[in-house]
């Protein structure tokens, strides 16, 4: 009986022993918050690895006046597809998340 209960929060003992950080999650709420030093008095879908976080994409856009023409990956395609036009202006745009609950 203890080994199965063992084996169900071994995922979160193993990832604390390589300094990641545990969220607990209450039953019933929607909200993950990271717990120093968890009892594991709740069922293992309360708990969960931090997640990594996911690098944001860098995007640059290319306007004419206020409209985009294009976007692109790199600084260097977006000015590559300019060319040597000066009515268009390369600008950075940054991707915006919202925070996930799950």
């Amino acid at each position: 009986m203890l080994a199965s209960i063992v084996r169900l929060y071994w995922p979160f003992l193993e990832a604390m022993k390589n300094g990641k950080i545990i969220e607990h999650r209450p039953p019933g709420s929607n909200h993950w918050g990271a717990i120093s030093d968890p009892e594991f008095v709740d069922p293992p879908e309360c708990y969960r690895i931090k997640p990594e976080p996911v690098p944001l994409k860098e995007l640059w856009a290319v306007y004419r006046g206020k409209e985009i023409e294009v976007i692109r990956d790199t600084k260097t395609q977006a000015e590559q597809w300019c060319g040597c036009h000066t009515c268009y202006t390369v600008v950075q745009m940054r991707e915006v998340r919202e925070e996930s609950s799950i």
